[in-house]
């Protein structure tokens, strides 16, 4: 698969399994871990910024992390880049901690107390936070929420070392990273709905940890960037073995989210296009597209053996109850079936059980918890978790939409698609993604592969249009970006 990638989500207890076996089973001493977390970490911050030209302080708690933050500040030293660095002076610290500690006072580098950054946090332009890892156990710590808010208050760029300071599901305070230079893994947390935007610009950087060590079921994983898949099509087709898409949707109101994730169906490869919708709507729609066959929903039986996909939801407010159940009879016929929108608020989730083949359910969070009530309580605070055994269960496939994607797959593996990008929030965005899924997967891909190559199209368009200087975009110029060789 173009996909598969070495980028795997640990849990908690993975990482302190992986961390703990690398000496016990690798023979690998930990001090020479956290060297190489250091140096890497340098070499990230030297790529990210001009060191020379910032004014850096270093903040290192008293376990492990601290120690790394310690050693990047001696190779810092050596390297002729200054910074301040502040520390719990009364906190007795892990055995490593003390090590470096050691280290730097026989280079007599000043240590500052932690009590002084008041007075100096706003000089700073960078500040590099080692101050707890993942085993941060001091919540509701008055003193440490207070370190945290000061950080916060600041303009200097944050960049924590493996994870922020503090990182929680409960709402209580932490870091704000510009930047988290992730160490060895990734972790859950930071792909929680209520982390995520606290994790800034993920770095994940490998040091010499092996996966095998904590038994790990390759079940998560993290995508940034996708290449285009090498994938040859066959020319000898017509319209309808090249693939059609049908569109079910656009009520009064609502007919422009139709057109769009019709459009953009044909614009992604569909050989031929249909818009079923509402009969007063159909003028309009023929008014509005030259590219789409419209029809409604007493005649879908002429069209269905003839294509491939089919997109439920765009603008769809059948006011007609019969028209709705004559959607749900096509449910078991063996298509590829796209939902979408309004498609979470007309039905429930017991017709998941009516289709053939798994279906692609598209919702934002909300959608998500109000169709799947039941399973959705802690979504925003576990949500990997949530879509793998969501989609497991219901046999479906899952792309969660938020600032990042949280893609689940009928056997409940889940895959993080990280590539926040403002432009897309807006009305449209969902209607030409659905538009696209059903365009490619009416072709010759398979459902996880199809997938991934409209996200992959979607978002490449989006950086597009973020690089030339767009804050927003009009739908129809999105859609007649689809496929031009500029963008792909």
């Amino acid at each position: 698969m173009f996909w598969l990638t070495n980028n795997y989500i640990l849990s908690k207890e993975e990482l302190k399994l992986v961390d703990l076996n690398s000496f016990q089973f690798n023979k690998i001493p930990p001090v020479l871990l956290m060297e190489e977390a250091a140096e890497k970490v340098l070499n990230q911050l030297s790529c990210d910024f001009d060191l020379l030209k910032e004014k850096i302080c270093i903040l290192a708690g008293f376990g492990n992390n601290g120690g790394d933050a310690l050693s990047l500040a001696r190779k810092l030293f050596f390297q002729e880049i200054f910074a301040d660095i502040y520390v719990f002076k009364d906190k007795t610290g892990s055995a490593l901690y003390e090590q470096q500690k050691e280290i730097l006072s026989s280079l007599n580098i000043n240590l500052i107390d932690i009590s002084e950054l008041k007075e100096k946090i706003f000089s700073y332009t960078l500040i590099i936070d080692g101050i707890f890892g993942i085993g941060y156990k001091l919540k509701e710590d008055k003193e440490i929420e207070r370190i945290f808010s000061l950080l916060n208050e600041g303009d200097a760029k944050i960049v924590s070392i493996d994870i922020p300071s503090g990182l929680n599901t409960e709402n209580l305070n932490s870091v704000n990273a510009d930047y988290t230079y992730s160490i060895g893994f990734l972790k859950k947390d930071f792909f929680n709905i209520t982390t995520r935007k606290k994790v800034g610009k993920i770095k994940d950087l490998k040091i010499s940890l092996d996966l095998k060590n904590c038994g790990y079921s390759y079940e998560y994983f993290y995508i940034r960037h996708m290449a285009k898949p090498h994938k040859k099509l066959n020319d000898f087709v017509h319209k309808y073995s090249r693939g059609g898409c049908i569109s079910i949707g656009g009520s009064k109101g609502k007919i422009g989210a139709i057109i769009f994730s019709g459009e953009a169906s044909i614009r992604s490869g569909s050989g031929i296009g249909l818009v079923i919708t509402e009969e007063e709507n159909i003028d309009l729609v023929n008014l509005s597209s030259k590219n789409l066959i419209v029809d409604t929903v007493d005649n879908i039986g002429n069209y269905i053996d003839k294509y491939k996909t089919v997109i439920i939801g765009p603008g769809l407010a059948f006011k007609n109850s019969e028209n709705i159940e004559k959607i749900r009879k096509i449910f078991s016929l063996k298509k590829q079936f796209i939902l979408d929108a309004s498609f979470f608020s007309i039905f429930d989730k017991s017709v998941l059980a009516d289709f053939a083949i798994p279906p692609i359910l598209t919702p934002h969070s909300k959608e998500f918890k109000d169709f799947f009530k039941e399973e959705s309580s802690n979504l925003n605070t576990n949500t990997m978790d949530i879509v793998s055994k969501v989609s497991k269960k219901y046999n479906c496939y899952i792309i969660l939409k938020d600032s990042f994607l949280t893609i689940g797959t009928k056997d409940g593996k889940v895959i993080i698609y990280d590539n926040p990008c403002r432009i897309l929030a807006q009305a449209g965005s969902g209607d030409i993604l659905s538009g696209i899924l059903g365009g490619i997967l009416s072709q010759d891909y398979s459902c996880e592969e199809g997938m991934l190559e409209s996200i992959r199209i979607f978002y490449e368009i989006a950086e597009f249009l973020k690089k030339s200087g767009y804050k927003s975009y009009e739908p129809e110029y999105f859609i007649d970006l689809i496929g031009k060789e500029v963008i792909l």
